[in-house]
């Protein structure tokens, strides 16, 4: 089994950079059926996983969508939930859903 800890930064390009590194990490070992990723991704992928509701640039949630396509990945919470809102970083006047767990489809199942 692999699990990795990401912590994505705030900036789009500091996200980018993370997304590539994350990526190439990923190319680079021998595939992996149990793979599980996890942490603070300062990054809302759905509207419903922030309060009120938003979505990040679609430049940045595309290439974490090619990455999660690519190495089969699912969000495990929203898996489990897909309809459930809840919330892991509280701000004055937001609430976000930024602390994911990505597991291999497979471990899922």
């Amino acid at each position: 089994m692999t699990i990795v800890n990401i912590y994505m930064p705030n900036t789009k390009t500091d996200k980018v950079k993370t997304i590539k590194k994350l990526k190439d990490y990923l190319e680079s070992e021998q595939e992996e059926n149990n793979l599980l990723i996890v942490g603070d991704f300062n990054l809302i992928m759905d509207e419903q996983d922030c309060s009120p509701p938003y979505t990040d640039n679609p430049g940045l949630t595309t290439k974490w969508n090619e990455l999660e396509i690519d190495n089969d990945l699912v969000d495990g919470w929203r898996f489990s939930h897909p309809n459930e809102r809840q919330f892991t970083y509280v701000q004055a006047n937001s609430l976000c859903r930024i602390d994911r767990m990505y597991a291999v489809r497979n471990m899922l199942n």
